[in-house]
């Protein structure tokens, strides 16, 4: 009876301990058997007042990675940052001022959700400051 007592806490404590295994990781297991951590992320992408620049800061979780991409129009990408695990918050700039007119987008990526902004990059013409009148 002593012998069943044990057998049965035995069993009891290896299931609680695989349970607990099992909720405790979350996602599939990557190529190195560690669990894929899909990161919650806050980002703000903005232009610069001053210089042709648009501006991205991103705060994340540690421990997980984000994916930032500057694209054309026609999906190109002319730029990628990779934000890695032991990163929290990162600010970034995309100097634009050799890039011709046209849409560009920046699009940030944890792997599940994708935030995608849409820049239009446009050249002004400037009229002379200076008038000339005739009397």
């Amino acid at each position: 009876m002593q012998t069943f007592i044990k057998s049965l806490a035995l069993a009891l404590t290896l299931g609680v301990v695989s349970f607990a295994t099992s909720v405790a990781s979350p996602g599939t297991p990557d190529s190195k058997n560690r669990p894929v951590v899909h990161a919650a992320y806050q980002s703000a992408i903005y232009p610069s007042q001053f210089s042709p620049v648009v501006n991205v800061v991103i705060q994340k979780e540690e421990g997980s990675t984000v994916q930032v991409r500057f694209k054309t129009n026609q999906g190109e990408t002319l730029a990628e940052r990779l934000v890695g695990r032991g990163k929290e918050k990162v600010a970034m700039k995309f100097r634009l001022s050799e890039l011709p007119d046209g849409i560009y987008r920046v699009e940030i990526t944890n792997g599940r959700d994708v935030t995608t902004k849409e820049i239009k990059l446009s050249t002004q013409l400037q009229e002379s400051p200076r008038t000339i009148a005739m009397q």
